[in-house]
């Protein structure tokens, strides 16, 4: 077995059965692990595909893994991102433990008006150091500590802004900029309605046509992520999964 020397920044996969004190998630399909490690008394979570199998596992699991941690390694610095350590191995990267209930756990009215003034300044700073999170509508990808800090994880759909020679990169920069903000709204609504504004309101409403299109295309490329996931698991006949429903 691998030696950590003592750090979460060295963690490799044949460390992890070692050093894992609990699953926080276990992920379907196309979906990650996520695992609680505890290395010499430093916290960590780590996003695992390694169970994943197939064409996801052998070329998307890469693809994700290493698209969400350059995003985490361009948000470091942002108040409210949580430290990121590396990645173990192709399938998974390694965070900080950040002690927090999920906002989509949190109950209308309990809510302090300051908590979505700091949200805003954390994604505002996020836009700053060229990353979109563009999944903050799953509220549960933001926690919230008990002096109500938000904190956001879960950078899978995260959009870098793009150099001027990668005009596609910087359409899309353009067209998802708005999503992280409007989130913050959907959730304001939901838990302190009274706080929102009219402005606000007209905000949510702006949507343009290849916005739609584009939202209906990365729909699509979800979907058949999940499908492919796992197609190649075997069961007890050793048959892979897929082959059994042909």
């Amino acid at each position: 077995m691998s030696e950590t020397n003592g750090s979460l920044a060295n963690l490799t996969r044949e460390d992890l059965s070692r050093y894992t004190v609990r699953v926080i998630h276990r992920g379907v399909r196309a979906q990650a692990d996520a695992l609680l490690v505890n290395v010499n008394g430093e916290l960590g979570v780590v996003k695992d595909y390694g169970q994943t199998r197939g064409l996801f596992r052998h070329v998307l699991a890469r693809y994700l893994m290493a698209r969400e941690a350059k995003a985490l390694a361009c948000a470091q610095g942002t108040p409210g991102v949580p430290r990121f350590y590396g990645q173990p191995d192709p399938w998974s990267l390694t965070i900080a433990y950040v002690e927090g209930q999920p906002a989509s756990e949190l109950e209308p009215g309990t809510v302090p008006p300051e908590f979505f003034d700091r949200l805003h300044d954390t994604v505002q700073h996020l836009h700053a150091q060229g990353v979109l999170h563009c999944d903050l509508k799953r509220a549960s990808n933001i926690l919230v500590t008990p002096d109500w800090q938000p904190w956001l994880v879960d950078f899978a759909g995260a959009l870098l802004r793009g150099r001027r020679w990668n005009p596609l990169a910087r359409m899309l920069w353009h067209w998802y900029h708005s999503d992280d903000y409007k989130a913050i709204i959907k959730l304001k609504r939901r838990l302190a309605p009274e706080l929102v504004t009219d402005e606000e309101l007209a905000f949510l409403q702006q949507r343009g046509r290849l916005e739609r299109i584009m939202r209906w295309a990365r729909k699509g490329i979800k979907n058949w992520a999940r499908r492919h996931a796992r197609e190649e698991t075997p069961t007890d006949d050793g048959k892979p999964v897929a082959a059994q429903r042909r």
